[in-house]
């Protein structure tokens, strides 16, 4: 990877709040500048907009200027599907819009309206796709645009932290689980491929939403084999969790380099 004598600010978007880190470019990297801006209001027709109109009031001040953008997307502003393989699927147009129908299966018409990236797996495992509104996407683009910074990277959170940990992800049955705020991704990789990939709302303890997404996985045919061990990863606050949840050991994730297995979603279009 070349070397970037830019700036670059790492914004991570969430409905609650926004964090910021500004890394300095160049052989002297590191992190010069953070800050956390709380986030007001909500909206059922868009629910990020009040996250991203923070986001342009943030960018008006002199410590964020004159840096790359590289937005983080909390799991509440996007959708995830574990795409089964289709043999008669050859181009990755073609894959789109496999990808489209399946979303608007679930969701119906407004997934029309949404960008899609596919994570490349092997031929005949089932492949995992996220779903970004495309206004979202316009509206990063137009407020990098008035701050005059530019957009390098989007990508959600979950994927990223998915990334870095992947390492860790060796067990004949491995689960991954991203929380954050008020929610909780989960994904199990058996003997090497996707068998589960799902979000839900944490409503009270993560423990409890983490229990009944294994279950419901389980119920499915996923995640059975031995040794079984669920790795959790929490975006701010830790809870405690118990050495163990139904049949599967939680275990650390470690650290890692990120590791780029989930492509950026800048560029990928329905």
């Amino acid at each position: 990877m070349s070397l970037s004598w830019r700036d670059r600010v790492v914004v991570h978007l969430a409905p609650h709040a926004l964090r910021l880190e500004r890394h300095r470019g160049g052989l002297r990297s590191g992190i010069v500048a953070s800050a956390t801006e709380p986030v007001a209001g909500s909206t059922e027709s868009a629910p990020w907009a009040p996250a991203t109109d923070t986001l342009a009031t943030v960018l008006q001040s002199p410590r964020w200027r004159g840096a790359d953008l590289d937005v983080r997307l909390s799991g509440h502003f996007a959708r995830w599907m574990l795409l089964p393989w289709n043999a008669a699927i050859a181009t990755d147009a073609e894959r789109i819009a496999y990808a489209q129908v399946e979303f608007e299966s679930v969701h119906g018409e407004r997934a029309r309206s949404w960008r899609l990236r596919i994570a490349d797996t092997r031929p005949g495992e089932a492949s995992p796709v996220c779903a970004v509104d495309e206004s979202l996407m316009a509206r990063l683009e137009e407020i990098a645009r008035v701050a005059g910074v530019r957009v390098v990277g989007t990508a959600p959170a979950f994927g990223v932290a998915l990334d870095r940990h992947r390492h860790a992800l060796v067990a004949n049955s491995a689960a991954f689980a991203f929380v954050e705020s008020g929610r909780c991704t989960l994904a199990i990789v058996e003997r090497g491929r996707w068998r589960h990939l799902g979000s839900d709302r944490i409503r009270d303890r993560a423990a409890d939403v983490l229990a009944a997404q294994l279950a419901h996985a389980e119920a499915l045919g996923a995640g059975t084999a031995e040794p079984r061990r669920l790795h959790v990863v929490f975006d701010e606050a830790d809870e405690a969790l118990p050495g163990r949840i139904g049949a599967w050991d939680v275990v650390s994730a470690g650290a890692a380099p990120a590791r780029s297995f989930f492509a950026r979603l800048a560029g990928s279009r329905p």
